[in-house]
């Protein structure tokens, strides 16, 4: 990569990280901009990410982990079927065309939006007690969806954590925890199958944990309706623009 295509892919990840930290979501964005923008292979691209978010999944963790906002014992049970399912999304990924990968893409970030979107009424329930098969069951979805998306795994586990009655805040903490998993698992699988550009997927890590901290003192600074319908509607926009790209990919064969 050219220092130019640097910087720029630097710049937008920073503002990920900002998004990711006063979020929750954002990382899903990663994938399209290394494919459309730097034209890098998506498989390519997947992996990278995948590799950026075990240091934002680090970050995360510790600063959740500090205040007290994650629950040990369900997100190791989390952590633990997310683990292999990681693994196994990541070596899938590399059997599967690029277009199909982008289409899933653009699904999960239209999933996403909507999660943002969606009445948060009723939600926060407060369960303490989740049964075991049901983490297990966040876990794996979590883990093989994420590493075949490239995304970090909070935009699924968050909304899957928070249907089961999991507080908001340990739903959140409870997925830091899993995108750290995911990344580390996801990654070995990527390197053993495919390869990482360790250029480009070094230069997000670093944006996306400063992005993050700066993120975190942001969302206490915004209105959060404001920021997550911000969020929301670039989110739209880029499932649109994926949907286009795929289409006109098409029409051209």
């Amino acid at each position: 990569m050219d220092p130019i295509s640097i910087i720029l892919l630097f710049c937008f990840s920073l503002g990920l990280g900002i998004l990711m930290g006063g979020t929750g979501v954002g990382g899903v964005l990663i994938v399209p901009y290394l494919v459309f923008v730097t034209e890098m292979d998506t498989r390519n691209a997947i992996a990278s990410a995948m590799f950026a978010y075990i240091f934002a999944g680090l970050a995360a963790t510790l600063a959740y982990s500090s205040r007290g906002s994650i629950k040990w014992p369900a997100a190791l049970n989390v952590c633990l079927a997310a683990a292999p399912a990681a693994f196994l999304g990541a070596i899938t990924v590399w059997s599967i065309p690029g277009e199909v990968l982008l289409t899933g893409i653009a699904v999960l970030t239209l999933f996403s939006a909507f999660n943002i979107l969606r009445p948060t009424k009723g939600v926060k329930l407060n369960n303490e007690n989740i049964p075991l098969y049901a983490l297990v069951a966040v876990g794996g979805i979590s883990g093989f969806f994420s590493a075949l998306a490239g995304a970090g795994g909070a935009i699924i586990a968050i909304p899957l954590l928070l249907a089961l009655g999991c507080p908001a805040l340990q739903a959140i903490g409870i997925s830091q925890t899993t995108v750290l998993v995911i990344a580390i698992t996801a990654t070995v699988g990527n390197l053993s199958v495919g390869q990482i550009d360790l250029i480009a997927g070094s230069v997000i890590a670093v944006a996306l944990v400063v992005g993050i901290l700066i993120g975190a003192w942001v969302a206490h600074a915004l209105p959060i309706n404001t920021l997550r319908n911000i969020v929301a509607c670039v989110l739209i926009l880029v499932a649109i623009s994926i949907a286009f790209q795929i289409a006109r990919g098409i029409l051209m064969l």
